[in-house]
């Protein structure tokens, strides 16, 4: 596991640790800027030219990419997945190396390391703790790795680290004063040609009545011979559950997707016209970058 925060600051040499965490975490950090009024950081993920960032970073096609040396080159936006707030871009140059990947045996109070370009600041850390891990059932990786780490616009985009500089998430967002990352897990699952798809547009909405309204997630499209379409699942259906969990927020429905991901079918729990059924789905599967849904 990595170290807390006090067995860390007891070792002698934790400030040459740390500062080689930083150089390491540097050198796979680049600058990402998709229109003239934002930029976001990205995270290189492979040595032949693949980022990934956060999807409200990338809301474009393409967007100039500055790497850590200083070049400087136009990535173009090959997968995305605005539920969990992450997407990919492939730039045409050689990249550094990626950073080392963590492990899931982090736990509150470990320190982490976030890293970005906040308020135009080139390449600043900033240094706190992990304040907790969510996930939905107990289900497959975390829905956010929250930390009490500072950040601020420019830090999107960007690692968070264990002690030792290995990635562990993607920063997010800031709530209530702590950072939300996605987990590196998630962008296994962007990325994975082999990730389970039903072939839904959706968008969340509220179902049940005044007082007992519940959450979940409309289906407003429906793809041609889907997987969702061979079973039956209709527009204007409220996807509630999926293998008997609830849905919560938005990003919950690529979480549990990615939790059956070995399975060959999920219950997806649906409220059409005011009632509530199971509908039996064998799960297709999709190419990388296509939308969990």
């Amino acid at each position: 596991m990595a170290g807390s925060v006090d067995s860390v600051l007891a070792d002698a040499g934790f400030g040459a640790g740390l500062e080689s965490a930083a150089e390491r975490l540097r050198d796979a950090t680049v600058r990402i800027r998709c229109n003239r009024t934002s930029a976001g950081a990205g995270v290189v993920w492979s040595n032949d030219g693949l980022i990934v960032t956060n999807a409200h970073v990338a809301m474009e096609r393409t967007g100039e990419v500055r790497l850590a040396d200083g070049r400087t080159t136009t990535g173009e936006v090959v997968a995305s997945d605005p539920w969990r707030d992450l997407a990919a871009l492939r730039v045409p140059l050689a990249t550094p190396p990626p950073p080392v990947r963590g492990d899931d045996t982090m736990r509150a109070g470990d320190l982490v390391l976030a890293f970005g370009h906040p308020l135009g600041w080139d390449n600043a850390v900033s240094i706190g703790v992990l304040h907790a891990t969510e996930r939905i059932g107990g289900l497959g990786p975390p829905r956010w790795l929250r930390a009490d780490v500072r950040l601020m616009p420019g830090n999107s985009g960007g690692p968070l680290a264990d002690a030792d500089g290995r990635l562990i998430g993607l920063n997010a967002l800031v709530s209530r004063g702590l950072a939300f990352a996605v987990p590196t897990e998630a962008v296994d699952a962007l990325l994975d040609a082999d990730r389970p798809m039903l072939g839904v547009a959706l968008r969340p909405a509220a179902v049940g009545r005044r007082g007992r309204r519940m959450f979940g997630m409309l289906v407003v499209d429906v793809t041609a011979d889907s997987a969702a379409a061979r079973s039956g699942v209709r527009t204007g259906d409220v996807i509630r559950s999926v293998d008997g969990l609830a849905i919560a927020a938005p990003s919950d429905i690529g979480q549990l997707m990615y939790a059956a991901r070995a399975a060959d079918h999920v219950a997806l729990g649906v409220v059409r016209e005011g009632r509530r059924i199971d509908v039996d789905v064998e799960v297709g599967r999709g190419p990388p970058g296509a939308r969990a849904a």
